[in-house]
């Protein structure tokens, strides 16, 4: 049996690191998160301007991936949070899929526009300095006035899930559709 990839992707403040934290305790999968990577990296490397934390983005993608990989090798599931850019990152996926199979599924955030440039702003100055989201300003916004990222055309499941209103989520009906999704299929012939 394949393992599983889930991957939690979305535009900033779509909900993403909330949901796949959830997601970890409620399905018991290790999750790995892209703004955690980047944080330590600029623990130990400094941070400065956004050239350069873009260049910790990128780093930061590289180590997912090369994780990713290793545990699709290993043929263990995964769930990994971050904001995926399908025109950038789709082929590592499929390199990784040439090299090591796997199932892959994905939950994409997504929220009213403007609900996530509010919520950018409220979040300003409450992260790790090193991300300098004071100074994006109207260079994200635009971005997240579309309310949506496009999915990574990587095959597998995908589940589009609304997060505009926190308190009105369907997160049970999510749990139960990854289950299911994920439940091995091992039941199929015992009734023969």
């Amino acid at each position: 049996m394949l393992p599983y990839l889930l991957l939690v992707n979305g535009l900033p403040c779509s909900g993403k690191t909330t949901i796949s934290r959830r997601l970890a305790n409620s399905l018991r999968l290790p999750f790995l998160e892209k703004d955690q990577v980047k944080e330590l990296l600029f623990d130990a490397l400094g941070w400065s301007d956004v050239a350069w934390s873009h260049r910790l983005s990128r780093a930061s993608k590289d180590l997912l991936f090369y994780l990713i990989r290793e545990e699709m090798k290993a043929g263990r599931s995964l769930g990994v949070e971050c904001n995926f850019f399908a025109d950038l990152d789709t082929p590592h996926f499929l390199e990784i899929a040439q090299m090591a199979p796997f199932h892959p599924i994905q939950v994409l955030c997504w929220a009213d526009g403007e609900e996530l440039v509010q919520r950018f702003k409220a979040r300003s100055g409450g992260r790790h300095p090193g991300h300098l989201d004071a100074t994006l300003g109207e260079e994200i916004f635009a971005s997240l006035r579309t309310g949506t990222a496009i999915p990574l055309a990587i095959g597998g499941d995908l589940i589009e899930f609304e997060t505009t209103h926190f308190a009105e989520m369907d997160y049970e009906g999510l749990v139960r559709t990854l289950r299911k999704i994920m439940q091995p299929t091992t039941q199929a012939g015992m009734n023969s």
